[in-house]
């Protein structure tokens, strides 16, 4: 006779309560099995990246606990600023704790004497090839290690093809909207001397509000702020992100919305974006005029986002200023990376973005490889 057949109704109960906790833990073991064996199974950064040092986080424990509470917080960044008389702010030189993808817990940032992320620039070498990044956090590299973001990854494939050295300049700065990076490229392009001038101006044009990142984002609402408490501890299991992975392609589009003022770039909204339109095509052919100025090759990069994986429309606004970046690289003459093509043409998903604005290091490594196809033609023949 079965065993449960002779155990009460409540010890059934416990035995099945009991039973399935086991079974959660075993397939919660077996998932994180496979993410350490296999990292580009869930959200994680190239694996050749050496994990963050607790020494680089500076020896004061106060200091490192402070930043790491502001870090949680925040959920995003902890960044030291330095005031800048036409730009607002520029990153302070030094390094900051930033969080990346969720199973890759925080890294840590260099910002150069330039403000830039990344190391110092050396002296250009004869042969050198540099690629300067304009724009916001995306291109920053918002939640990935320095390595993993697309000017980097871009930087290095270029380098192998064309056995020459090819050094990255991140000069993308979080919230910087196309004025700022227009100002960045006249107070520092001349120090950088760049081959090509990388712009993926976008998102911050279109908030409603210049974002400062010490302030971090506009708190959510009660009932948002309660959801994410308690979905927090589900999204940390290493099962929801492989279900999340491997069972998106079943699950059809899904629609995307934006968070509090910050995420309505992405939502027909009534109130006015950051930049006009105009200014934004002007801004956009003054750093391609600027570029030229410099000998350097503009590219225009369309940034996507989750929206293009929506089921409803793309917002009015997104597709406008998407529109005016492809009508100033034909009317320039300028190069265009097209984001959203880029994804929907090589296995691009939502799965790739660690939220409504920011790539995930697969992103990344996707725009990184385009990017590097599209310059290999022109940079072989300087």
């Amino acid at each position: 006779m079965p065993v449960l057949a002779t155990m009460s109704r409540k010890k059934q109960v416990a035995f099945a309560v009991v039973a399935a906790c086991a079974a959660m833990i075993l397939l919660e073991v077996a998932a994180r099995v496979v993410l350490k064996i296999w990292p580009n199974a869930g959200y994680s950064d190239p694996a050749d990246d050496p994990p963050l040092p607790v020494a680089n986080l500076g020896n004061d424990n106060y200091v490192m606990e402070r930043r790491f509470r502001a870090l949680r917080e925040a959920e995003g960044l902890t960044i030291d600023l330095a005031p800048d008389e036409s730009r607002g702010w520029s990153l302070a030189p030094g390094a900051f704790v930033m969080r990346t993808a969720i199973s890759s817990g925080v890294a840590l940032a260099r910002i150069n004497s330039l403000g830039f992320r990344g190391p110092e620039l050396a002296a250009r070498q004869a042969n050198e090839i540099r690629i300067m990044g304009l724009g916001d956090s995306t291109l920053f590299g918002f939640g990935v290690r320095e390595s993993a973001g697309a000017i980097p990854v871009a930087a290095r494939i270029l380098a192998n093809s064309l056995t020459r050295p090819v050094n990255p300049v991140v000069a993308a700065t979080p919230g910087y909207d196309s004025g700022q990076c227009l100002e960045t490229l006249r107070q520092h392009g001349r120090v950088v001397q760049p081959d090509v001038v990388v712009i993926a101006a976008l998102w911050s044009d279109l908030s409603p509000r210049r974002f400062d990142p010490t302030n971090g984002q506009p708190a959510p609402q009660a009932t948002s702020a309660l959801v994410g408490t308690l979905l927090k501890p589900v999204k940390e299991l290493a099962t929801y992100r492989l279900m999340l992975r491997y069972l998106e392609p079943i699950l059809g589009s899904q629609k995307v919305g934006f968070i509090g003022e910050w995420g309505e770039v992405g939502a027909n909204v009534s109130h006015p974006p950051r930049t006009s339109a105009d200014n934004f095509r002007r801004n956009l052919k003054a750093m391609d005029a600027a570029a030229q100025e410099l000998g350097a090759r503009t590219l225009f990069m369309v940034l996507p986002a989750p929206i293009d994986f929506a089921t409803d429309p793309l917002p009015d606004r997104v597709a406008v200023f998407r529109s005016i970046i492809a009508e100033v690289a034909d009317e320039t003459g300028a190069l265009l990376l097209d984001g959203p093509e880029i994804f929907r043409t090589h296995g691009g998903r939502i799965s790739y973005f660690l939220d409504q604005v920011h790539p995930a290091a697969e992103g990344h490594q996707l725009l990184g490889q385009a990017l590097a196809e599209l310059l290999t033609g022109p940079l072989s023949r300087l």
